[in-house]
């Protein structure tokens, strides 16, 4: 290699990531800067052509290297491919990161033969600085060690590695412990030197322990003391070994749903008295071929067939069952190897349960998604090796969570219940395979399944299944909760987030005024989390992701038993058609806070407009659109079928949602407002009363003198956190200006590229909000990940974090 000038010495980076990082016990200081090759170029690189090794203070005897745990979700990869790179130096332990530390950084790239390191002291903890530019320089060094092998002494423990030897060179060799971890599980990567100046091609670690996993790597250092970028690992992740697992359980022959069908409890099923096929499909994980492996059928619990199958090494085969249709529901148990004599690696994963009458469920999983289900499953420690065990596991919990949604009008709970009838692993890139999203629509020609889903290779990117340790319902990997959300959209379920009411002050959306002055932010009404009115239904849709909320129970049993008849995707044409069950003449008893009647009052109510262009959107002008109403001696008042809206249609989609209707109340001189979600009159419908429904309003009275005005003129520049954060579809970002000026607020991705132009226009000063979408510039959905959203006010700049979960 040529020989050029060793090391270069620039400033560190550091941002400080609070706000959406695993749960740490210290705070993060993640620095990251940019790198050029020394013609001025960006290092597009990545490991392992590039790599780094970072340490504290000048000393090499622990060390950080690409591999690193990032701590924020979503976040990019340590060397990213786009001319930056970064560490996570809270990684660091016994000591961790000091104010007054030393930070080193090596950089290497070898294609280029070039390398830098850059160092700078901590001046505080979090760490946060500016990014800087790293020029690499033409440097002499050798290439990385290569062909590591590990061999474990099973009665010490000792470890033997060994690399190819090159004469000349000598050697150091670094090791982790996987016990030594973070918070959540997850291994720190820092790698402890336990050995150096070795000049031959392998090296005993007598201080290993047999109960104790490692991992090790190698750098060469050549006669001027230069070291190599480190080699590859050595290390004990355990190889996908013997394990036989069952896929999914399918009903032959598969049957499409048909299209606007309008009998679907009896169209798209097999009849009466069919016979048909359950098959299941299994597959053996092991090197190695079984040429009888036991299996049985059990029916309700009885024992109904049994026998053995042969099992090739690492492929699939299936076991049929035959049975004659019939509706009632039945379970079908089918259980493989049941009395252990093949020894696996997860022995309690050989069982699927299912019911005879589900509805079906396909999934769409491309090569490099189920190959890496395949690698770390194992680690969450809950008998799950493969996608599969993943997504059975979803399927076992929707189906409690069904069982488990007992309410008056759903007595047995929700009567569906879900299986997989097929999985498809595709090529990397494959989906969608006839239009439409990835995710939502992997194949719309697909109709043998009433609900389907894809899952793309660019899920694996960032950090949405990076937590392999933790079976905690708030991790992906575990169970991603938002998946039964989509899914609960191909059985027409809506999002009951969107029944909220979101309004800063600024008319944006209530822009009705008492005496000339906006009743958002007064007494009327208060702001309370970001909004003016949040629905009281939480749940399954509506971010709650365990259980199934009153609401929507009610509404899947709308359709017990039914195929999917407008698509079996989210969301399919008849999403949200339980919305306009409605009585056809309804009864509004108001009531003050107390509880007493408010007879003889004035009601006026205000339908919501829509909003082009968001999600949900609302907007109520200052005009009633009911006017001249007023409550009986029983504090009643009629209000027709659908207050909501002149037409008598109830719209809850992108662009506008009349589902709630602002009711303006006065008595006595005694003036309050409060809001009508249509949700009542829907559940008054599904009580049986569909002919005159009964619904009821509290609203707080107050004195107008009372209200006192509100300083509309900010004294301050402010960009708010968006809310929701996390988001998925549509999030909310309010800002205020002090003065009049040009306003601009973009949206970035972690690399920094600019993904869409929010805002570009003159404001006066004020408040106000802007909504994303999740879309960019070209109307295309981004991602799942981290994104940053910034103000531009003449020369203020404000950023802050957002988070898109799909």
């Amino acid at each position: 290699m040529k020989i050029g000038k060793i090391i270069l010495v620039v400033t560190i980076i550091c941002t400080v990531t609070n706000s959406v990082s695993f749960s740490q016990n210290n705070p993060s200081s993640y620095f990251k800067n940019f790198v050029y090759h020394s013609n001025g170029s960006f290092c597009y690189h990545t490991n392992p052509t590039a790599t780094f090794t970072a340490y504290l203070n000048n000393d090499e005897s622990r060390i950080l290297i690409e591999n690193a745990p990032r701590w924020e979700i979503g976040a990019d990869p340590n060397i990213s491919g786009n001319g930056t790179f970064g560490v996570e130096l809270g990684n660091f332990i016994n000591p961790s990161l000091q104010v007054g530390d030393s930070a080193y950084i090596r950089f290497t790239d070898n294609a280029t033969e070039q390398q830098g390191t850059l160092s700078d002291y901590c001046t505080a903890v979090p760490w946060a600085r500016f990014p800087l530019s790293l020029y690499l320089n033409v440097v002499d060094f050798s290439s990385p060690p290569e062909n590591l092998n590990l061999v474990i002494d099973s009665l010490n423990g000792y470890r033997t590695v060994s690399w190819d030897f090159v004469a000349g060179l000598t050697y150091t060799i670094y090791r982790r412990t996987y016990q030594e971890t973070l918070p959540n599980g997850e291994c720190r990567m820092l790698y402890h030197r336990i050995a150096e100046n070795l000049s031959s091609g392998s090296f005993t670690d007598t201080t290993a322990e047999l109960n104790k996993n490692y991992g090790y790597i190698v750098y060469a250092v050549n006669s001027n003391g230069i070291k190599s970028s480190h080699s590859g690992e050595a290390n004990e992740d355990p190889a996908p070994g013997t394990d036989l697992t069952i896929g999914f359980i399918a009903r032959l022959p598969r049957i499409d749903y048909i299209w606007g069908s309008p009998n679907p409890a009896v169209e798209g099923w097999p009849a009466i008295g069919d016979t048909v096929i359950w098959q299941a499909k299994i597959r053996n994980w092991a090197e190695e071929d079984y040429s009888a492996v036991p299996y049985k059928w059990l029916f309700d619990g009885v024992e109904v067939d049994s026998g053995t199958v042969p099992m090739f090494a690492q492929s699939d085969t299936t076991v049929n069952y035959p049975w004659i249709w019939t509706f009632d529901r039945h379970e079908l148990k089918f259980i493989l190897d049941p009395n252990d004599i093949i020894q696996e690696e997860e022995e309690l994963n050989n069982e699927l349960l299912i019911y005879t009458n589900a509805i079906s469920a396909g999934f769409y999983v491309e090569q490099s998604v189920f190959d890496y289900f395949h690698q770390y499953q194992q680690y969450l420690n809950v008998h799950s090796n493969c996608w599969e065990d993943w997504a059975q596991r979803h399927v076992k919990i929707w189906n409690q969570m069904f069982a488990d949604a007992i309410f008056p009008e759903t007595p047995s709970g929700v009567l569906d219940r879900i299986r997989i009838d097929d999985i498809h692993v595709v090529p990397d890139g494959a989906l969608p395979l006839a239009g439409g999203l990835a995710t939502n629509t992997p194949n719309l020609n697909d109709r043998t399944i009433d609900l389907q889903w894809g899952f793309p290779e660019d899920l694996l990117s960032g950090g949405f299944y990076s937590n392999h340790s933790s079976p905690s319902m708030s991790n992906p990997f575990y169970f991603e909760g938002s998946l039964m959300h989509e899914l609960g959209h191909a059985r027409y379920l809506i999002d009951v987030y969107g029944f909220d009411v979101n309004d800063d002050g600024s008319g944006n959306t209530v822009a009705i005024m008492e005496n000339g002055q906006l009743i958002v932010g007064t007494p009327y009404m208060p702001m309370v989390g970001g909004g003016v009115y949040h629905t009281p239904i939480h749940g399954l849709m509506n971010g709650q992701y365990t259980y199934v909320d009153h609401y929507s129970a009610v509404a899947m049993n709308l359709i017990a038993g039914h195929r999917a008849t407008y698509g079996n995707y989210n969301a399919p044409n008849n999403i949200g058609v339980f919305l306009q069950d409605l009585p056809q003449e309804n009864f509004l008893t108001v009531k003050n806070e107390s509880g007493e009647l408010l007879t003889n009052a004035s009601i006026e109510i205000y339908q919501s407009e829509g909003q082009a262009g968001e999600w949900y959107g609302k907007y109520y002008d200052d005009i009633p659109d009911i006017i001249e109403l007023q409550t009986d001696s029983l504090g009643q008042v009629a209000v027709g079928r659908c207050p909501f809206d002149v037409d008598g249609t109830i719209e809850h989609d992108y662009g506008r949602s009349n589902v709630i209707a602002i009711i303006r109340v006065e008595k006595d001189g005694l003036i309050g407002y409060t809001f009508l979600e249509v949700s009542s009159f829907n559940f008054e419908y599904w009580r049986g009363n569909t002919l005159l429904g009964n619904e009821e309003v509290t609203v707080r009275l107050i004195n107008p003198s009372d209200i006192e005005e509100k300083n509309k003129t900010p004294d301050k520049f402010v960009l708010e956190q968006n809310y929701p954060n996390p988001f998925n579809p549509v999030t909310k970002i309010v800002y205020q200006i002090p003065e009049a000026s040009n306003v601009k607020i973009k949206v970035y991705d972690l690399l920094g590229r600019e993904i869409k132009i929010l805002v570009n226009e003159f404001n006066n000063a004020g408040k106000y909000s802007v909504y994303w979408d999740g879309k960019d510039s070209h109307s295309m959905n981004v991602p799942s990940g981290v994104y940053f959203y910034r103000l531009e006010s003449n020369s203020n700049i404000l950023t802050k974090k957002m988070i898109l979960l799909r």
